[in-house]
């Protein structure tokens, strides 16, 4: 059976939160290189991030997030990108790294919500910052 590219993103999503993440970032990664220029590509960056993350390949997903960032800096995705930015650089032993990313967070996105505030500040806590 074929898979339409609108289809990749929801069936990555569903293999994400099924924890097949190796399902998962094949059908992100796919999504990607057959719509590198769709509205929601910076979507498909961030849980490909997460993908990543959740594995420990902290490398993959920092470029990810960046990716995720560069596509949609003000999208609905690029506060949480830039906290998980900081966790990868952290996984990555990037300390000085991962504390300029919290740091430019409430420049960067001054009206975040409380709870993603709150997950910035979780994460400066982990970090050292």
């Amino acid at each position: 059976a074929t898979v339409g590219v609108s289809e990749l993103q929801e069936i990555g999503l569903q293999k994400l939160m099924s924890g097949d993440f190796s399902g998962a970032q094949i059908a992100f990664q796919q999504y990607i290189q057959v719509a590198p220029n769709a509205d929601d590509v910076d979507e498909a960056y961030f849980w490909l991030g997460e993908t990543y993350l959740v594995k420990s390949g902290f490398a993959e997903a920092a470029d990810a997030y960046l990716k995720s960032m560069q596509a949609a800096p003000k999208g609905q995705k690029a506060p949480n990108a830039m906290i998980s930015l900081a966790a990868a650089l952290r996984g990555m032993g990037n300390k000085d790294g991962a504390c300029q990313a919290l740091d430019s967070f409430p420049v960067q996105f001054p009206a975040a919500p409380q709870e993603i505030r709150q997950k910035a500040d979780i994460e400066r806590q982990r970090t050292g910052c």
